[in-house]
């Protein structure tokens, strides 16, 4: 997929990060930032798109699918290559009731 290209960041690093501040935004306790310097942990911090993702995953309750690159699509739109999120139904809650 094109996340570097497109967002520069490298999508391994979205789910790791995207769990890290939802679980701190939520009260649980975080080891680290899982090997990210602190530099890179700015380039995230200050990256609208994954700044945009984290919003979607504290209003909706849910990180897991964001983290999933089969949630995701590429799709050309006036010509520019654009990410979709296609799948994002996976909350804590259905988590909790079906996959724990």
């Amino acid at each position: 997929m094109d996340f570097g290209r497109l967002w520069h960041v490298d999508f391994d690093d979205l789910e790791p990060y995207l769990r890290f501040k939802y679980n701190q935004n939520h009260g649980k306790r975080e080891t680290g930032y899982l090997g990210f310097d602190t530099d890179y942990m700015g380039v995230l911090d200050n990256n609208e798109y994954v700044q945009v993702l984290l919003d979607v995953a504290m209003s909706f309750d849910t990180y897991g699918d964001l983290g999933r690159i089969s949630s995701w699509g590429l799709v050309a739109r006036n010509g520019k290559s654009e990410l979709v999120l296609i799948d994002y139904g996976l909350t804590s809650n259905v988590y909790e009731s079906y996959y724990s």
